[in-house]
C-alpha cells in the first residue's frame, strides 16, 4: 500500500517543518543582515562537514543523520530571511560571499 505514497514524498514543501513563518518579521533591516550573514556562514560550515564525512565509508548516511537537520534549517532560515528582506525592500549588502539560497 505504500507504493501510491512514495511519489508524493518529493512534492512536500518541508520549510515549515523548520521556519515558523513571519519568524523574522519583526526584526529591523540591519539585524536581517545579520542574520542572513550567520545562516549562510553556518551552511558554508555545515556543508564542508558534509563533504567531509562524505570521503569516509558510509559518510553520506552519516553526515545526512547528523548534518541534515540543521543544514536543512539553515537553508530555510535564509529562505525566510530573504523573503522578509524583498517584503520590507531593505536595502541589504551581502558578505563577501554571498548568501547562498537554494
Amino acid at each position: 500500500m505504500t507504493l501510491p505514497l512514495a511519489g508524493c514524498a518529493g512534492a512536500v514543501d518541508t520549510q515549515g517543518l523548520f521556519v515558523q513563518p513571519g519568524k523574522f518579521r519583526f526584526l529591523p533591516c540591519k539585524d536581517l543582515n545579520l542574520r542572513m550573514a550567520t545562516a549562510a556562514k553556518r551552511e558554508r560550515e555545515l556543508n564542508s562537514l558534509v563533504e567531509r564525512a562524505n570521503e569516509g565509508p558510509g559518510g553520506s548516511v552519516i553526515s545526512r543523520l547528523i548534518y541534515g537537520p540543521e543544514l536543512a534549517q539553515a537553508r530555510a532560515d535564509q529562505r525566510e530571511i530573504q523573503q522578509t528582506i524583498n517584503e520590507k525592500n531593505c536595502n541589504v549588502t551581502p558578505g563577501p560571499a554571498g548568501p547562498a539560497l537554494r
